[in-house]
């Protein structure tokens, strides 16, 4: 399969020396410009899954040496690699030892917004033990979970840690360890203590705001016409240098922007980024 994924890795010498090489890239399996997809040790990798492969000599040299920078070609090589991107979906792992699959990322331009400290949210959810039990979802319950309000310790922290900035409609999967679950001591039958959770999870209310197949495909982005000179002197190109005067309205009404606080106009910016 042709799949786009980032591989993070190091090399370490026979001698065990290790040398730091670490370096993210983007591939596609199966292209003969990178990696070929027999006998490399990538092809099937899942997301988030850790890898050392075992690079000889001459495969360094021949082959790999043209698209992982300063990597040794000297000696046979070792290399830990992780797959941490496989074409939108993508893998994230917290200092706090909870581990997130991105599954159903919303793009930019259908976000209206992200969530932050007390908004009113609803999820979806399935819940499974490491045993891949499941112990509760939305689904059996017939509604999602909710409404909660994000921030308050209204549900535990491991939710807490990935709801911060999604997007409505956004789909990912957590690992989370007991102590952002139920802790040493479980909930009832269903959940023992020190128990490590999965959960399944679908971002279906952010405020106002419910997911639906409609939401899924309204552009966030949207603009009208307010004023346009009759002669129009010239036009804005992808990569040219732009300065706006802008004013914008938050949520509760407040405005801000440079005509509001008489500030100069903002840029030089690019529409190419």
């Amino acid at each position: 399969d042709d799949v786009t994924m980032v591989v993070e890795y190091y090399g370490q010498k026979e001698d065990g020396a290790e040398v730091d090489m670490k370096h993210a890239f983007t591939t596609k399996i199966g292209k003969e410009q990178t990696i070929r997809s027999k006998g490399d040790g990538l092809s099937g990798m899942c997301l988030g899954e850790h890898r050392r492969l075992v690079i000889p000599q001459h495969i360094l040299r021949n082959k790999y040496k043209r698209f992982l920078p300063g990597i040794l070609d000297s000696v046979k090589t070792y290399l830990e690699v992780q797959v941490t991107r496989i074409n939108k979906m993508s893998w994230h792992q917290f200092e706090s030892g909870l581990h997130m699959a991105m599954l159903e990322p919303v793009e930019n331009e259908f976000c209206n917004r992200t969530v932050v400290a007390g908004d009113t949210l609803a999820v979806d959810y399935e819940g499974t033990l490491e045993n891949g039990n499941v112990f509760d979802s939305s689904a059996n319950r017939g509604r999602p979970f909710g409404p909660f309000v994000h921030g308050k310790r209204q549900i535990i922290e491991g939710y807490t840690e990935t709801l911060e900035g999604r997007c409505l409609g956004e789909r990912w999967r957590m690992t989370v360890p007991p102590h952002l679950a139920y802790g040493d001591y479980g909930v009832g039958d269903d959940i023992p203590g020190g128990a490590t959770l999965t959960f399944d999870v679908r971002l279906v209310r952010l405020n106002d705001n419910t997911w639906s197949e409609e939401v899924r495909n309204k552009k966030a982005l949207a603009w009208e016409e307010i004023y346009k000179p009759e002669v129009c002197e010239e036009v804005a190109g992808l990569d040219d240098g732009l300065y706006i005067h802008y004013d914008a309205t938050r949520e509760d009404g407040a405005k801000f922007g440079s005509l509001v606080d008489n500030n100069p106009p903002y840029g030089p910016f690019s529409l190419s980024g």
